[in-house]
């Protein structure tokens, strides 16, 4: 493992990255239970990494502390393009979140919702932040409730955003 990625499995290895957050481009999460007070320590570190290109938060029961910070830290980092959150829960609140983001963020390529529990008020929601956001190009909804006017719509604001670049 470079400098450029880590793997943290252990809440030890989790300081240890906060005191050093800035140098990484790709960053997994794996098995952490982190409190509020940690989702909001991350957060930061989302904001202030400017290098940070690969993140994996899948399988980490992010909760509603977790997805607000991963919004926001969303919003102002402006070098992410590919996140997981597979498999967390966030359900239609958090996928709203998710997309308030969106709207904002232009560096985010791929994003990964698969088995959220996402119903069709957060697939609008994603939808409506898809007409603004011009970066997103693959974006993974497997596994979650998803009506066909909602499907439509993603899938062509996608292909558009493909076309773009």
């Amino acid at each position: 493992m470079t400098k450029e990625e880590i793997i943290i499995t252990t809440n030890a290895e989790f300081k240890q990255f906060l005191e050093a957050h800035n140098t990484y481009e790709s960053i997994r999460l794996s098995g952490l239970k982190l409190t509020s007070a940690d989702w909001l320590k991350f957060c930061q570190c989302l904001k202030d990494n400017r290098s940070l290109q690969w993140l994996d938060l899948g399988f980490v029961d992010i909760g509603v502390a977790g997805v607000k910070a991963i919004g926001e830290g969303l919003q102002a980092n402006q070098s992410l393009q590919v996140l997981f959150l597979d498999s967390n829960k966030l359900g239609d609140a958090g996928a709203k979140v998710i997309a308030e983001a969106l709207r904002v963020n232009q560096s985010l390529r791929k994003l990964d919702l698969f088995d959220n529990d996402i119903g069709n008020a957060g697939t609008k929601a994603i939808a409506g932040a898809l007409r603004v956001n011009q970066s997103l190009r693959k974006l993974n909804l497997e596994y979650n409730e998803i009506g066909d006017e909602e499907a439509r719509v993603i899938d062509e604001m996608l292909t558009q955003n493909r076309l773009r670049n």
